[in-house]
């Protein structure tokens, strides 16, 4: 898609680099504060305001202008780096332990599956339909997600704490690692 967007936004092609790294910042981000947030606000709710950051800043995307490629670059890192916590949160839960491994399995293997499976129709869908059109089809799936798990949410997040500060100490487990001296030799 990058080639036909980059037209479309009257950039070179390398630019797209850039795009990514903001994804990326976001998704870190996204990681500091996400299992903080799945405990405060319950994990089904970050799911949700993941695919729906996710959903709006690929929407936001297919909008040709430079003033929509930074905050919907950070909103889909945002998005997507909250998916993760979250929906391992709810796997814990609900999974019985002699199935974790297959179902985590499942999930791990899934995901890279499914980033080849769009990194193959993407560009198909994008030269016959559109640059514009793979955005907005995965804006919409997103967004369905999001509306969809709605129905399970309440069973789902009844471990929720909304005492919960909003921000982890992301240094903690690095001073935990240094600790511990078999830690740190890994």
């Amino acid at each position: 898609i990058a080639p036909l967007a980059a037209r479309a936004y009257d950039v070179p092609v390398y630019m797209i680099g850039y795009q990514a790294s903001l994804i990326a910042l976001g998704i870190i981000v996204a990681l500091v504060f996400a299992g903080n947030l799945s405990s405060r606000w319950g994990a089904t709710r970050v799911n949700q305001a993941g695919l729906v950051l996710l959903g709006l800043g690929a929407a936001a995307l297919s909008v040709p202008s430079l003033l929509t490629v930074v905050p919907a670059s950070a909103a889909i890192g945002m998005g997507y780096g909250a998916l993760t916590p979250s929906a391992s949160h709810v796997l814990v839960r609900f999974t019985p332990a002699h199935r974790r491994n297959v179902v985590f399995s499942f999930k791990q293997s899934g995901v890279p599956l499914g980033g080849a499976i769009a990194a193959l129709l993407m560009p198909v869908i994008a030269v016959a339909a559109g640059w514009q059109w793979p955005l907005w089809l995965v804006a919409v799936a997103a967004l369905v997600m999001a509306t969809v798990i709605e129905r399970w949410r309440a069973r789902w997040d009844d471990d929720r704490q909304p005492a919960t500060p909003l921000a982890a100490n992301p240094l903690r487990a690095v001073g935990m690692i240094w600790q511990r001296p078999r830690l740190r030799l890994m």
